[in-house]
């Protein structure tokens, strides 16, 4: 509980990074999530 009051926890031995694909991938920006052309609008677009 010391660490944390102090401020050192977590530290370098606690932490960890996602690989960025994953990362991506759980943001919802991966490469599946990019629109591959121009967006068509569809019938419903127009009533709003």
């Amino acid at each position: 509980a010391a660490d944390v009051s102090a401020g050192t926890f977590p530290g370098e031995a606690e932490t960890v990074r996602m690989d960025d694909a994953v990362l991506a991938e759980v943001l919802g920006t991966g490469e599946l999530d990019r629109a591959t052309g121009e967006a068509v609008a569809i019938p419903l677009d127009a009533d709003l």
